[in-house]
């Protein structure tokens, strides 16, 4: 049987405006709590203290002063420069340090000629698997 209008459009079509018939708002889902006012502290602002001015010890936060800073003063150094000579002591401190870094196995020259030859078998093994 052939219809002319494909019937699972039709049944989409159904489906979907059946679903708009429903009715609910954001009340129905959550209804709201009812809303206390916040107590204010004794000092906050009021109307009839608002036109007072409040001192910059007062405000946190960036005071408008009415000027531009001056970028041009250099600021003062948290700590010291070092001497030429504590910092060659230090050079030499790290250099010394870095020549300690070498390797502490002791391998022997036999041993490390044994696992260059196992890395490059492993290799060629893998490279076999990789291309057949």
């Amino acid at each position: 049987m052939v219809f002319p209008i494909d019937i699972r459009i039709v049944a989409t079509a159904l489906l979907l405006s059946a679903g708009g018939c429903t009715t609910s708002n954001l009340s129905d889902i959550a209804p709201t709590a009812a809303v206390t006012p916040t107590p204010r502290p004794a000092d906050a602002p009021t109307a009839k203290n608002a036109a007072e001015p409040e001192t910059p010890a007062d405000t946190a936060g960036p005071v408008d002063t009415g000027t531009f800073p001056n970028l041009n003063t250099k600021p003062d150094a948290a700590t010291g420069q070092f001497a030429e000579t504590e910092a060659d002591a230090k050079i030499a401190e790290l250099k010394a340090a870095k020549a300690g870094q070498g390797s502490k196995s002791g391998a022997s020259a036999a041993e490390i000629a044994r696992l260059k030859k196992l890395a490059k078998s492993h290799a060629d093994k893998t490279l076999d698997e990789i291309e057949n």
